[in-house]
């Protein structure tokens, strides 16, 4: 995962932080609102799904969601996460729905190595 594309975006937006995982990841919601910013900032809409290649990245301080060909980040720090677990196995893949504080839960489909990973990361974060 280090030197990924999404460890590039986090990086260069959160310099201090030091990337412990990470891999891809999906995530329709945030896709969704990656894709509206692309548009924004001038992009033309596509049928190009390359568009919507992300990665989850773990760092010392918090969990993002990078779709790094569009440069979109979303951080969550790990201390508002309440909860990650495995919501459904598909094969080599799983759905990992993750909780906010206020109850707001994502479904980011991941790899099954790398949710064990992103599972690792959460359990040496949280509080």
């Amino acid at each position: 995962m280090f030197g990924s594309s999404g460890s590039v975006v986090v990086s260069e937006n959160y310099p201090e932080e030091e990337a412990e995982a990470g891999g891809p990841a999906r995530c329709k919601e945030i896709d969704k609102e990656a894709l509206t910013f692309y548009e924004r900032q001038g992009g033309r809409p596509s049928m190009n799904l390359g568009l919507l290649e992300a990665d989850w990245v773990a760092t010392d301080k918090a969990l993002y969601y990078v779709n790094y060909r569009v440069n979109f980040l979303r951080r969550i720090q790990w201390d508002s996460i309440t909860s990650v677990k495995v919501s459904s196995n598909f094969g080599a893949s799983r759905k990992l729905t993750i909780v906010s504080r206020g109850g707001k839960s994502q479904k980011w489909g991941v790899g099954r190595l790398a949710s064990e990973d992103l599972l690792a990361s959460y359990n040496r974060h949280r509080r």
